[in-house]
C-alpha cells in the first residue's frame, strides 16, 4: 500500500487506529495532515531544516509517514513551550533516544528472567 494518499474524511486523528495503520504516506493536504499542522508552510518550514524529511512522489509532493506526522506534533508541543527549533529537535531526539534505552533494558531484564527460571 506503500504511495497511497489519502483524502478521505476517515482519515483523523479521530479515525480507528486500524484505518490510520493501514496508510503508509499522506499527502500534505490530507486530513492527517491539516489535523497535526497548523498549514503546509509549517511542514515546508520543517522540510527546509532538515528537521522532518518526507519521501517524495514522482510529481515531487511531500508525502508525510504516521511516524513523521507523530514527529510534527511533539515538535510543535516543544515549540509551543518557547524552546527554539534545534533545541525542539534535539528535545524528540532524546526522548526517543532514551524511550528506546529503557525498550532495550526491558528487553533484556525479561532474558535475564527466563535465563535464571
Amino acid at each position: 500500500m506503500s504511495g497511497i494518499v489519502d483524502h478521505s474524511p476517515a482519515t483523523s486523528l479521530s479515525a480507528p487506529r486500524s484505518v490510520i495503520a493501514s496508510r503508509n504516506f499522506y499527502s500534505a493536504d490530507c486530513r492527517l495532515c491539516q489535523a497535526v499542522s497548523r498549514d503546509n508552510l509549517e511542514l515546508r518550514s520543517l522540510d527546509s531544516a532538515a528537521v522532518v524529511r518526507p519521501e517524495r512522489s514522482g510529481g515531487g509532493h511531500r508525502r508525510y509517514s504516521r511516524r513523521q506526522l507523530t514527529q510534527v506534533v511533539r515538535l510543535r508541543e516543544q515549540l509551543d513551550e518557547g524552546h527554539s527549533l534545534a533545541s525542539a529537535a534535539r528535545i524528540v531526539d532524546l526522548e526517543d533516544e532514551l524511550a528506546d534505552a529503557h525498550d532495550t533494558i526491558s528487553g533484556l531484564r525479561a532474558r535475564l528472567d527466563e535465563r535464571d527460571r
